[in-house]
């Protein structure tokens, strides 16, 4: 018996395939008579090896592609290895635009019909886009909200009502005016966003629904996003935490609180009477969305308001 320490297993090289005498057919498709393939799509059910495949060729962000619009999409015979010349797509295709060759073998069909002709008499709803599809917050929406809650609107009936009043009237003043300005104003955030969604929220909502998680604090997020944006004078809202517990985030330089010292006193607005606005928008906020939620506000010397929402 043999000792299997001494067997020997020959190697096998590779076989190089590009070296082997293999001859495909060669499929040609004429362009100029095959102009709106994917309305047709005939020799792509026809033909039993899967040999041909339509792609587009004019793509158009935001715009869906017309079927029946020559030019748009090419047929393309990508699996040519597969073809047994079986002759179907020959037979069924309307324009005679696909030929085969294989040696001296050359199978060509002829013209029946017009398909581009045929093609703008069938009737093909298209899809258009309500408006624009961005990653961003939406332009229209931003200056609907500016238009209707900039703050001097607010600020100017608070300075209007505090005519002549003292201390806590004041005080009281404030929680009614800037009170039901924080309700409308978040009111019509909530209205305006679903009405004009983007990209972004659409992946939130996916990865919220595949998950499960999340849902605090990034829909509310953004609502406040959306609100703080369109009302204020900076480009972006500091949001220092956010993770599923807590949404922590500040209001740096606040056009409201300016204007108040402009209209106002100081003295005045040292009470921050624009503070009911921004709590009760947020309480309108959680109370839609169904969360349970603590809402505390911090000040600072530095001009900021911070808010802290921790999820109950």
């Amino acid at each position: 018996m043999a000792d299997l320490n001494e067997v020997k297993v020959p190697k096998i090289e590779p076989v190089d395939l590009s070296k082997l005498p293999v001859k495909l057919p060669k499929i040609d498709i004429d362009y100029s008579k095959c102009s709106v393939p994917m309305w047709c799509k005939k020799c792509l059910v026809a033909c039993p090896q899967l040999v041909f495949s339509v792609y587009c060729k004019q793509m158009v962000r935001l715009k869906e592609s017309d079927t029946r619009e020559p030019g748009i999409y090419e047929v393309s015979a990508v699996r040519r290895d597969k073809c047994t010349m079986c002759n179907k797509c020959i037979e069924i295709c309307p324009e005679g635009a696909i030929t085969i060759t294989y040696n001296d073998v050359v199978l060509k069909g002829t013209k029946t019909a017009d398909t581009a002709e045929e093609a703008k008499k069938s009737s093909y709803p298209l899809f258009v886009a309500p408006r624009p599809y961005s990653f961003e917050l939406n332009e229209e929406m931003i200056a609907l909200l500016r238009q209707e809650f900039e703050p001097p609107g607010v600020v100017n009936k608070f300075t209007q009502a505090i005519a002549g009043k003292k201390g806590t009237e004041i005080d009281d003043i404030a929680k009614d005016v800037f009170g039901e300005y924080g309700k409308e104003w978040m009111s019509k955030v909530l209205q305006l966003g679903e009405e004009y969604p983007d990209r972004t929220l659409e992946v939130l909502r996916e990865v919220i629904d595949r998950t499960g998680e999340l849902f605090f604090p990034l829909i509310p997020q953004r609502f406040i996003e959306i609100a703080y944006l369109s009302t204020q004078q900076f480009l972006k809202l500091p949001i220092l935490e956010n993770y599923c517990h807590k949404l922590v985030y500040q209001v740096p330089d606040c056009y409201t609180l300016r204007l108040l010292k402009e209209k106002c006193s100081s003295k005045v607005a040292d009470i921050l009477p624009c503070k009911y606005g921004c709590l009760t928008a947020l309480e309108v906020l959680f109370q839609d969305l169904n969360l349970d939620v603590t809402i505390d506000m911090k000040t600072s010397e530095d001009g900021y308001c911070q808010f802290v929402v921790t999820s109950v």
